[in-house]
């Protein structure tokens, strides 16, 4: 009998989208798995669909508990996993039917600590591959090169926790934040800084739904907020570890996300603007390095000029038409 793997899937409302989910977890090619279905106070069909999957599987194991939001349930869930590797997959997305089995086989041939996949978005399920992969490219990564990558720009792939698998252990007093939005953002990069080695395999092995109903799609200044204080936590992070490269790296990428998130608000109302230019004005001193301090103040003073120029290089770096 091979090891056995976690894996964690926190449930709320997701009537329309449940069972497809559990169905790609059972499919896996991998079998010797235990499934942590957290139902987190659930208000529709959802707690009965997970009670008749595990009457249907043993392998998944049912949590009922009072709402506490996505980060409370994926704790829940860590709390009592009995497995020594632990995957999540959020409760209306898919996996690819090999995505456990190539995940655990690279983690274990290269004996490291985080193994990795890309992750496509999908909103039919015309769009989901049947691929049958026979052989994938991986990219063996020492734990600092991940983090660079993961402390970049453009690092969804990184940062978001579903589409990897991790050993146990390098969440050793790691947990997800509850109460906020953009939960990986504060704990991803904790868990990378852990990790002494990552294999990245180039292959498609998560299926993120894009499901308008759900939180993550709608604006709030509450998550805006959240995604500032993630970053700003990172600074502190790495501050405190006394690790200069990734604590200016850190620096950079919270100023951009500032400007960049104002920009994004193009179209709110002038009160929420304000309010946000308010939030992060206390925000400065997590600056160290002069010129992002300068550019910092320049964004507070003159902040549609700013974000409209930032705006401006990325259509032309891109060489889009619009944004």
């Amino acid at each position: 009998m091979r090891e056995l793997i976690s894996i964690i899937v926190p449930v709320y409302n997701v009537e329309k989208y449940l069972a497809r989910c559990l169905e790609s977890i059972l499919e896996q090619t991998y079998k010797d798995l235990e499934v942590i279905v957290v139902d987190d106070g659930s208000t529709d069909a959802s707690p009965r669909i997970c009670d008749q999957y595990a009457e249907k599987d043993k392998r998944i194991r049912v949590v009922h508990k009072k709402n506490g939001g996505l980060s409370d349930a994926r704790n829940c869930g860590m709390r009592i996993m009995r497995g020594n590797y632990v995957i999540f997959i959020d409760s209306d997305d898919l996996v690819h039917k090999q995505a456990v089995e190539l995940l655990y086989q690279n983690i274990k041939k290269y004996n490291a600590d985080i193994c990795y996949a890309e992750h496509v978005r999908f909103s039919k399920m015309s769009e989901i591959s049947e691929e049958e992969y026979k052989h994938v490219k991986v990219d063996v990564l020492t734990g600092r090169e991940m983090e660079r990558r993961a402390i970049s720009i453009r690092s969804e792939r990184e940062v978001i926790a579903p589409n990897k698998l991790y050993k146990k252990e390098i969440f050793n007093g790691i947990s997800f934040p509850v109460g906020k939005y953009h939960e990986d953002m504060y704990t991803t990069y904790k868990v990378i800084y852990n990790a002494k080695k990552s294999v990245y395999i180039n292959a498609n092995l998560y299926y993120y739904f894009m499901n308008s109903e759900s939180i993550t799609h709608n604006f709030s200044l509450k998550k805006v907020k959240d995604s500032i204080d993630a970053s700003a936590e990172q600074i502190a992070f790495f501050k405190k570890e006394k690790d200069m490269e990734f604590f200016l790296k850190a620096q950079r990428i919270f100023l951009v996300s500032v400007i960049w998130q104002y920009y994004k608000m193009r179209n709110e109302e002038k009160k929420c603007k304000l309010q946000y230019i308010s939030f992060i004005q206390e925000k400065k001193s997590y600056l160290t390095k002069p010129l992002y301090k300068l550019l910092f103040s320049i964004f507070k003073s003159f902040p549609d000029v700013v974000s409209f120029g930032i705006s401006l290089l990325r259509r032309i770096k891109t060489g889009c038409k619009s944004y």
